[in-house]
């Protein structure tokens, strides 16, 4: 089967621990696109956040941010579209946040907003790269708010999410991108869906796509594209519902998989 894409996710997946591209795995992806397989980026993170990895690769392609409730436009910066969530939804974050003490963090556009501070915000600032914007949340909820992210220990966000699973049932989008990352979106949004809009829009079959990711927010790409892979790093129940999995980021685990796949 010829290939005709790659959908890569970013954190734990093409990024290594240290957060960057290896010179290996780099070469690789110029190699693959010598073949004219597309690139995709598909990550949980904002756009100025991913944006120095999309320049190391050069890569023009439309790029899923938000786990798939934003894309932009790779050559030219400007937004495709964006989902926002519900201002319902977005009180009753804010509310669980302050009656659990659980951390929470929101975005709108490009900036990210915090109520409070504490090491839950610096797990977050060191491994995107940003500065977030210390407010009230009561003076931002008529904001469009696109994302919402509980940070915390496993334990108290596998409590969280629970509650929405109840009170929300299939209203919204939630995964764990990481344990201590619970992401809350928009119903219609996930990376699959917004991946497959994409290829279908620029002519690509999704069964001759490859796809990797590490977190439970990859699982829907994972399983929609004809190639779906994980990581080592994966949680085990992840790796349980794919169907390949690589060597893990700090092993060139993306690289390693298409050198075997596509003989390069």
């Amino acid at each position: 089967m010829k290939i005709e894409a790659v959908a890569i996710d970013l954190d734990g997946t093409l990024l290594n621990s240290n957060h960057e591209i290896s010179d290996f795995t780099k070469k690789t992806l110029f190699k693959v696109r010598k073949k004219g397989i597309k690139l995709y980026i598909a990550t949980g993170r904002l756009y100025k956040s991913l944006y120095r990895y999309k320049e190391e690769l050069k890569i023009d392609t439309p790029v899923i941010c938000y786990n798939g409730a934003m894309a932009v436009d790779g050559k030219t910066d400007e937004k495709i579209f964006e989902i926002p969530l519900k201002n319902s939804v977005v009180n009753r974050l804010i509310e669980i946040s302050r009656e659990k003490e659980v951390h929470l963090n929101l975005f709108s556009d490009e900036k990210w907003y915090v109520e409070c501070t504490g090491g839950e915000l610096e797990r977050y600032e060191k491994s995107s790269g940003l500065r977030s914007h210390l407010v009230n949340f009561d003076k931002i909820k008529e904001l469009k708010i696109t994302k919402g992210m509980y940070v915390g220990e496993n334990k108290e966000l596998l409590e969280i999410d629970s509650m929405l699973e109840k009170e929300f049932d299939k209203k919204i989008y939630k995964a764990f991108s990481k344990p201590y990352f619970l992401e809350i979106l928009n119903e219609n949004v996930s990376k699959g869906d917004t991946l497959i809009k994409i290829l279908e829009k620029e002519g690509i079959d999704p069964q001759k796509t490859v796809a990797f990711g590490d977190g439970f927010n990859d699982l829907e790409m994972i399983n929609l594209v004809g190639i779906g892979v994980a990581m080592e790093n994966a949680p085990e129940e992840l790796k349980s519902k794919v169907d390949n999995i690589t060597v893990s980021n700090d092993e060139d685990g993306v690289a390693k998989f298409l050198i075997d796949l596509l003989k390069i």
